[in-house]
Formats: structure tokens, sequence, C-alpha cells
């Protein structure tokens, strides 16, 4: 064989195995993790499996939700609603509408308001919707009495 040969053997293999590799590759979809929840009483934990929380037992500690998102697009949507859950009903207490500014990946915190610098005890729902399509929940409590 000639090196003439070889080379275009050596090139047309790099060509295969360049458009193989590429059609193989997965395109990034956008989606949202589990969402998880903390309080300014933990946020001085060390994990962030420290950190997430279903019970507060401050009504005046803040409480944060966290969304972890990847691959998303700027413009994107993002609906938050916080609703009390009462004993035969429930109430959205708190809406945020939030849209993505820059493409990527990260985590986006957003905090319950509290009234009157304090938080009524019961139970609580959170629920992430990511442009109107993936959505996620968490449930916790507040309560009035300390924790252990």
């Amino acid at each position: 064989m000639s090196k003439t040969s070889i080379l275009v053997i050596i090139f047309c293999t790099a060509i295969v195995s360049a458009v193989v590799f590429f059609a193989l590759q997965e395109d990034p979809s956008p989606s949202m993790e589990d969402v998880y929840l903390f309080s300014s009483e933990n946020i001085e934990k060390a994990s962030p499996e420290d950190l997430r929380a279903k019970n507060f037992y401050n009504l005046n500690s803040q409480i944060y939700l966290v969304i972890p998102l990847k691959d998303v697009d700027s413009g994107d949507l993002l609906k938050v609603s916080w609703v009390f859950m009462g004993e035969d009903s429930y109430r959205i207490i708190q809406e945020d509408n939030i849209e993505i500014d820059e493409s990527g990946s990260g985590e986006i915190t957003v905090y319950l308001v509290r009234k009157d610098n304090a938080y009524n005890p019961g139970e609580y729902k959170v629920r992430v919707e990511y442009n109107n399509i993936q959505e996620k929940e968490a449930s916790f409590t507040i309560t009035a009495e300390s924790g252990s």
C-alpha cells in the first residue's frame, strides 16, 4: 500500500469517527431537579442533605425554597405557589413568577414572605412549575413548639 492510500484510509476513518461521535451525543434537555427547603436557622449546616427540612419550629426564621435547574434557556419560566393547607381546604398565600435571565445550570432560591415577621403554624405545600410542563412539590410543617 502506498503512503497516499494509508493517509486516505486514516482521513476517512477520522471523518466516520467524528460523525458517529457527534450523532451519539445527547442533546441536553432543560430540567428541574427535586426542590428542597431550608430555614435561616439551619443554613449554617455543612452539607446540602443537612439543609433539607420538612419541619420548621421557629415561627420567626426565614424559610427558603431551592430550585436546582439544569440546561435551562433564557426566557424560560418558573411559577412558584406557596399553599397553606387547611383542615378541609387550601389557600394560596404567595405566588412568584420568575423569568430566567441567562441560559445554563444552577439554583434559584425563593423565600416565603412572613406576615408580621412570623409564620402561621400549620401544614404547607410549595409547588413549582417549569415552563407550565414540569412540576415539583415539597410539603412542610411549621409548629410553634421547639424541635428535637
